[in-house]
């Protein structure tokens, strides 16, 4: 098993990240992050709720107008919009997707989102063999 350490940003202690099975809460997680001083300060948060070697999920809330700057990560990524909409961009052009669209990106494809209106996204990447660590916040 695995757990998280406490931070300043959440201190009430640690969390389970990996076990051999292990049920998450989106609503639960999403109630959190939204009570937390990082929402109301900027314009996301997101919190890690699985996270091994080789797979790690990310719950992200964007607040409208929200970017994640062009980037390219070096890992498969998923991306689900659960609630809200987002501007999706990349070399295979431009596309605004709503609850229930989920995006598959591999390794090095550059990209660009920005939330239309608040955005809950669930977050999903596939770590590449070298290990690399990536994130998208």
């Amino acid at each position: 098993m695995k757990y998280n350490e406490a931070t300043a940003n959440r201190p009430e202690g640690s969390r389970l990240l990996d076990a051999s099975q292990l049920y998450i809460s989106i609503p639960e997680h999403i109630a959190k992050i939204k009570e937390e001083k990082a929402w109301e300060k900027n314009d996301r948060n997101a919190i890690t709720v699985f996270k091994n070697g080789e797979v790690t999920i990310t719950v992200m809330l964007l607040k409208g107008g929200a970017t994640l700057l062009p980037q390219e990560v070096d890992a498969l990524v998923t991306a689900q919009v659960v609630e809200g909409m987002i501007s999706f961009e990349s070399t295979q052009g431009k596309k605004n997707m709503t609850k229930g669209n989920i995006v598959v990106l591999h390794s090095s494809q550059p990209f660009n989102a920005t939330a239309i209106e608040e955005t809950i996204l669930l977050l999903t990447v596939f770590h590449t063999e070298s290990g690399v660590q990536t994130s998208l916040l």
